[in-house]
C-alpha cells in the first residue's frame, strides 16, 4: 500500500467557489474519474474503506486490482506545514519516529494520528497469560458512555494573545490526548451521586476528589 501525502495547497478545494459548502467540493474531488483506478472496497481486517470526506484533511483511498492501494491524506493531519518543503515535512516526520522508538522498538507511523496512537496503546495492554487485564479492558456500559459523550467536548485549536507578546499564536491540542490518557484510571467506573457524595465521610471524600474522575 502506498501513502501520498500532500505537503503544500488544497487541491480538493480547486472548486469550492462553486459549491455552497466545503465538503461538497471536497466530495467532487475525491469522487472525480481517475483511469484505471476504483474508489477503495476492502482492505485489512480494519475493513477501512471509501474516502472519509473531511472539509480540510480528507482521506482519498483507490485501489487498482485487488493488491494496489493508494492512500491520499493531508500532512496537516499532523503538522501545519506553514509553507515547508517536503524535504523538511520528512525530517519532522523522521524525527517523531526517532522520539516514539524510544519507547517502542518496533513502532510504525501508521496513516494517521488517532491511528499510530491507537496502535501504540495497544501495545501497552499486557498480553502475558494470567496478567491483570491481558483478557481486555473492561468496557463501559452505554449509560456513562452516553453521559461521557454528552458532557465532554473534543479538543480545539484556539487563537490567543500571550501576555506581553505582540501578536496572535496558534495552541494545537491535538497530540496533547497522548498525555492527559497517559495515567487514566484502567476498570469498570463508579457513579458518584450528589446524595451519596454527601453522605461521605471527609477522608472518603477527599479520595473522591483527587482520583481519576470525570
Amino acid at each position: 500500500m502506498e501513502r501520498i501525502y500532500i505537503t503544500a495547497g488544497d487541491p480538493w478545494h480547486r472548486n469550492a467557489a462553486h459549491h455552497q459548502w466545503l465538503k461538497d467540493a471536497v466530495a467532487e474531488w475525491l469522487n472525480g474519474p481517475l483511469e484505471g483506478w476504483q474508489v477503495e472496497s476492502s482492505r485489512g481486517k480494519d475493513r477501512q474503506a471509501g474516502h472519509p470526506v473531511h472539509p480540510r484533511n480528507p482521506v482519498g483511498r483507490w485501489q487498482r486490482g485487488r493488491d494496489h492501494h493508494t492512500e491520499i491524506r493531508s500532512v496537516g493531519e499532523w503538522f501545519d506545514p506553514a509553507g515547508a518543503d517536503p524535504a523538511t515535512v520528512r525530517a519532522a516526520f523522521v524525527e517523531l519516529w526517532k522520539a516514539l522508538r524510544r519507547h517502542w522498538d518496533d513502532v510504525v507511523l501508521i496513516g494517521s494520528p488517532s491511528q499510530t496512537g491507537r496502535d501504540l496503546w495497544s501495545r501497552t495492554i499486557p498480553a502475558k497469560a494470567g496478567a491483570k487485564w491481558a483478557d481486555g479492558f473492561p468496557v463501559v456500559s452505554q449509560e456513562i458512555r452516553g453521559m461521557l459523550h454528552a458532557t465532554a467536548g473534543q479538543g480545539r485549536t484556539e487563537l490567543i494573545t500571550p501576555p506581553r507578546v505582540p501578536g496572535w499564536y496558534e495552541v494545537d491540542r491535538t497530540f496533547a490526548y497522548a498525555k492527559h490518557t497517559w495515567s487514566s484510571g484502567v476498570g469498570v467506573p463508579r457513579r458518584v451521586s450528589a446524595a451519596a457524595f454527601a453522605a461521605m465521610s471527609e477522608k472518603e471524600q477527599a479520595d473522591a476528589l483527587f482520583s481519576q474522575s470525570h
